[in-house]
């Protein structure tokens, strides 16, 4: 696979191999103020679904005229502790990570229900969907999608982070 990544450009650095080499960058909000999403800010009139789970649904909204992403946990899940436990650990989690190959977090509505999750909503849309609209990828393209993919992922797994990340697919990926 290196060998092939180099043959269309890609290049090692660093002491992870990653052509970024992650480094930790304090949230500048740390206060949870700061990030608690008044949830009669969010607009829902137009929200498009994308993608739907066991503990929750992913919509397509707008908060303040942004295009947003919500992760919304099921109303039927919203008193569930396990649910809740694990919903605020990704909070925590997503109030920590800056890279540019991870989806932005914007807040999180955390002191009504539903709990949501909120993050920036990227125009490209996934690649299982490019792959679906486009069928397959040039080996450029295809190298693009994997080194920023491998740079996301370089990025979870160094230190401080240590987030093994374990659902790995088409529809995780988002691209602007």
């Amino acid at each position: 696979m290196t060998e092939l990544l180099k043959k269309h450009g890609g290049l090692t650095f660093g002491k992870t191999g990653s052509h970024f080499e992650a480094k930790s960058i304090p949230p500048p909000l740390t206060k949870k103020a700061d990030w608690e999403i008044n949830p009669l800010e969010l607009d829902f009139t137009k929200a498009v679904m994308i993608g739907k789970g066991s503990f929750g649904e992913i919509l397509k909204a707008n908060w303040r005229g942004t295009p947003i992403a919500v992760k919304r946990i099921l109303p039927s899940l919203s008193n569930d502790r396990l649910v809740i436990q694990d919903f605020k650990h990704e909070v925590n989690l997503l109030i920590k990570l800056r890279h540019p190959n991870i989806v932005q977090f914007l807040g999180a509505v955390t002191e009504t229900k539903p709990l949501m999750l909120v993050t920036e909503f990227l125009r490209g849309g996934d690649l299982h969907q490019y792959l679906k609209e486009k069928g397959s990828l040039s080996p450029l393209t295809a190298v693009n999608f994997a080194l920023d993919i491998a740079r996301g992922m370089a990025y979870l797994h160094n230190e401080p982070n240590v987030i093994i990340h374990r659902d790995l697919k088409p529809r995780k990926y988002s691209f602007s």
